[in-house]
């Protein structure tokens, strides 16, 4: 357990990793809380008074990395990676995750940092990139982007240059740059990532459409409105066919063409389609969702902009 945890950072651990089996390990024999109790009782680890979660000194962390610097297998640098990389689970960029995410997120970037340099590619990238994800929900681009840089080309590296998991990682970092006004940086990896999902999948594959919607969001900041309005459409079509009227990704779709209508000043086009939008993700989701509050506030501006002050977006 003490050499696991040396990889780690020297932020509170929460004790919720305890539960999370290491992979390639045997649970039936495994008992993290009770080596974490030995090791709290030699106080090699501080268990938090007012959290459940425990610290490993940062001098306790690096005697114990010198003492396994002469394997190598990497075997328990492995096992800690694969083990926050397990524990790393949902969607980075959905703020309910954010409780079990933030918490690990150092340790992952501490985890992958040690991988890196001893040359383990996976799921060094995969790692990498989710964390990378989560720093950019937050807008703490500086921090995110070494990292989606670094796991774009452990993938490249790994896969070869047409991976769709490389498109993955284009598509990641052409948002941020995108996040970040680097608008001429961002197209050619957007493209790039659209080129290599329309080899791998067929030009009327969700994944496809995902890259469609993007690239025609850059577009639509860029001006280039003629440009972009045939990719939503055709973004539309292909999720529509795939997922059936009543998908919430054709919600997505429907938002995103709403808007390219509105920017247009053609908002009697726009307004079925917001509304069509509202009704599939209260059907899908909820009246509480977070993504219906984000169709209330598209349909809203809406009404305000066609002098309809008065009148419920619902």
């Amino acid at each position: 357990m003490l050499q696991r945890l040396a990889w780690l950072g020297p932020e509170p651990i929460p004790e919720s990793l305890m539960q999370v089996p290491v992979p390639g390990l045997d649970a039936a024999d495994a008992d993290p809380f009770g080596a974490l109790a030995e090791l709290e009782s030699y106080s090699l680890v501080t268990r938090a008074a007012d959290t459940p979660s425990f610290s490993v000194h940062r001098l306790v962390q690096e005697v114990t990395r010198r003492s396994q610097r002469d394997d190598p297998t990497h075997a328990t640098l492995t096992e800690a990676l694969r083990w926050i990389n397990a524990a790393f689970v949902g969607d980075p960029q959905d703020v309910r995750n954010w409780p079990v995410l933030n918490p690990l997120a150092p340790h992952a970037q501490a985890v992958t940092a040690h991988a890196d340099a001893a040359e383990i590619a996976q799921p060094t990238a995969r790692l990498m990139n989710n964390a990378g994800l989560l720093l950019l929900a937050k807008a703490l681009h500086a921090e995110a982007e070494p990292l989606m840089c670094r796991a774009l080309a452990i993938d490249e590296a790994s896969f070869g240059a047409d991976h769709p998991r490389v498109a993955i990682r284009l598509n990641n970092l052409a948002t941020l740059l995108q996040d970040t006004n680097r608008l001429p940086e961002a197209e050619p990896l957007m493209r790039r990532a659209l080129a290599i999902d329309e080899a791998s999948f067929g030009a009327d594959h969700p994944n496809v459409a995902i890259r469609l919607s993007n690239l025609a969001t850059l577009l639509q900041d860029t001006n280039r409105l003629q440009e972009a309005e045939p990719l939503v459409r055709r973004a539309l079509a292909i999720d529509e066919a795939s997922f059936g009227a009543d998908h919430p990704s054709v919600a997505i779709d429907l938002n995103n063409l709403a808007q390219l209508l509105k920017a247009t000043n053609r908002l009697r086009e726009a307004e079925p389609l917001m509304r069509r939008a509202l009704v599939i993700d209260e059907a899908s989701f909820g009246a509480d969702h977070p993504r219906v509050a984000i169709d209330l506030n598209n349909l809203a501006r809406l009404l305000q902009d066609t002098n309809r002050l008065q009148e419920p977006s619902r």
